[in-house]
């Protein structure tokens, strides 16, 4: 968030996704290693998840 607030970039959101849909692909990797079942539920959990943030950046740097 602090990337938003200096306004580095016009592509810091874009990045800051990049990064956080890298993050969250590892962590559904390790979860698939559990069960499939859980990983089928984790990886929407994990897309519904990265379109709200992706959606939440961009709205807040469009009403600034």
């Amino acid at each position: 968030m602090l990337l938003l607030q200096t306004g580095a970039s016009p592509y810091a959101p874009l990045m800051l996704t990049v990064v956080a849909v890298a993050a969250l692909m590892v962590i559904v990797r390790i979860v698939s290693k559990m069960g499939r079942a859980l990983s089928a539920m984790a990886e929407a959990l994990v897309f519904a998840l990265v379109v709200i943030v992706t959606l939440a950046i961009w709205l807040a740097i469009v009403a600034t």
